[in-house]
């Protein structure tokens, strides 16, 4: 997006994802983007799409990057290869240190 799209006044709609007919993003979100982009409307607002701390919350999230793994239920696996994985590794400085925190929150019964 360049500095004079920004300024161009848009329709749009605040809906989380699991507010859709499945709850998480698949082909209801391809549907729900295609009739959004068909109506006019070019915006399409989300709430915070982390996985939450505890209950269900969008706004207490374990991390800040990652997305809620329940989010992806059923949608397609994405073509990867190990050189994909070693540079998606490599470039998100976060992914070590969520990884070691989810396996010692789930080694501990999801305590604190």
């Amino acid at each position: 997006m360049n500095a004079d799209e920004f300024y161009v006044r848009r329709a749009g709609i605040l809906l989380h994802p699991t507010s859709l007919p499945s709850g998480v993003l698949d082909a209801d979100a391809d549907r729900w983007l295609e009739m959004l982009s068909a109506a006019g409307f070019g915006v399409w607002q989300v709430l915070p799409l982390g996985e939450p701390q505890s209950g269900l919350s969008p706004y207490q999230c374990i991390s800040a990057f990652a997305i809620n793994p329940a989010l992806l239920n059923n949608y397609p696996a994405a073509e990867y290869s190990t050189e994909k994985f070693r540079t998606f590794c490599a470039t998100n400085h976060w992914l070590k240190d969520y990884a070691t925190f989810k396996l010692l929150h789930q080694r501990f019964d999801n305590a604190p």
